[in-house]
């Protein structure tokens, strides 16, 4: 279907995800998150971002951490990068969606991504997604979201944040969150120091 918006209104990805962003929330009232993302080699950079849902984007942090692999925007864009290694790409790729939930979190969105080469850009690739904190209601309003088909994906911020050490697309060590394991142990060991001088004291 949203090929065929494509085709029939000739635009492109961005232009169509972009007039979601527009008409969803005026007209069914559902809040959204809109996010673009380019691919400039094995570099990943969030361009656009329109955040209604309090999205946890990770946006504001350092810049030479990896974004986590599962985000829809960037699995469409390793995608896409695979396929025009073997020569296999098109220009509008199918589309794809998917429900994902923050890891130690209940919070989930269903999100719909495009990627796509960009042709006056050369050696860029770009995904746009649209998408929906998932609700009881949004149930009633897109009705296909109990479709057995749709993945159900945990995602995290970024891979130097993130504990699942066991994830298959990994792209760096979680070197911030043992960073931060690590200060959390120091204080926890000072504190102990300090208690059990204090006891001391005390005793004398």
């Amino acid at each position: 279907v949203l090929n065929a918006m494509l085709a029939r209104y000739d635009v492109t990805p961005e232009m169509l995800f972009y007039r979601f962003s527009e008409l969803i929330p005026q007209h069914f009232g559902i809040k959204i998150h809109f996010l673009r993302y380019h691919q400039i080699g094995e570099k990943y950079r969030l361009i656009k971002e329109l955040n209604m849902n309090q999205l946890m984007v990770p946006s504001g942090i350092g810049l030479d951490e990896h974004f986590c692999r599962r985000w829809l925007s960037v699995r469409l864009l390793r995608e896409i990068s695979a396929a025009q290694e073997t020569g296999e790409w098109e220009r509008f790729p199918p589309p794809d969606i998917h429900i994902s939930r923050f890891y130690n979190s209940t919070d989930q969105f269903v999100a719909l991504g495009f990627a796509r080469s960009l042709l006056l850009t050369s050696g860029v690739n770009s995904s746009v997604t649209v998408g929906f904190r998932l609700t009881p209601d949004l149930y009633n309003k897109i009705r296909f979201l109990n479709d057995p088909a749709i993945a159900h994906v945990t995602i995290n911020e970024t891979c130097e944040r993130c504990p699942l050490l066991d994830c298959e697309v990994r792209a760096a060590p979680p070197t911030v969150l043992e960073a931060e394991q690590a200060k959390e142990r120091r204080q926890l060991a000072l504190q102990q120091v300090n208690y059990h001088t204090s006891s001391a004291e005390i005793a004398q």
